[in-house]
């Protein structure tokens, strides 16, 4: 599973950043309805996922309304900008490092913000957000090692190279 872009991956993993997955759900879906008035299925409201331009051309206090932080907002207005002015490209035969360094040349993009818009947006198979608690908790838990620390299972992970993100994936 995948967003089916790198873009997609970077807001998702900006919204997500710091909060639970469900929250992360509820926000994006509220930013996504900012922007189109969805479409109704069965019964239920779908909205479409923002654009690059609807993002670098919204107001951040009305993101804010969404329940993101301000520099959350504000980060998902640059990633917009970005995708616009060609900062931020869809991959095109560039190295997983090569995008690395481009996500995180963008405002509040860190390691992991970039590791999970890898992982997330194109399925990167060597994407590794470390520092992510739940990784932690899952990979405690498959290993019986309920006392791991997050620089134990970096180590461990170094085992992984090359299929970090095949060895999230399935500790989650």
């Amino acid at each position: 599973h995948t967003s089916g872009s790198l873009f997609a991956g970077l807001v998702d993993s900006i919204v997500g950043q710091s909060i639970t997955v469900m929250a992360a759900a509820v926000v994006s879906a509220r930013i996504a309805s900012h922007f189109h008035p969805g479409i109704e299925l069965d019964g239920r409201i779908f909205w479409p996922f923002p654009q690059p331009r609807d993002l670098a051309e919204a107001d951040v206090s009305r993101l804010r309304r969404t329940g993101l932080t301000w520099k959350r907002a504000e980060a998902l207005v640059a990633a917009g900008q970005a995708a616009l002015d060609g900062r931020l490209s869809e991959p095109a035969g560039e190295s997983s490092d090569e995008l690395r360094a481009m996500l995180r040349r963008l405002p509040l993009v860190g390691p992991w913000t970039a590791e999970s818009a890898l992982l997330w947006g194109i399925g990167d198979c060597d994407a590794f957000p470390m520092g992510d608690v739940a990784l932690l908790r899952a990979a405690r838990r498959a290993y019986g090692e309920p006392e791991m620390t997050m620089k134990e299972l970096e180590a461990r992970s170094s085992a992984w190279t090359g299929h970090r993100g095949w060895a999230s994936r399935l500790l989650w």
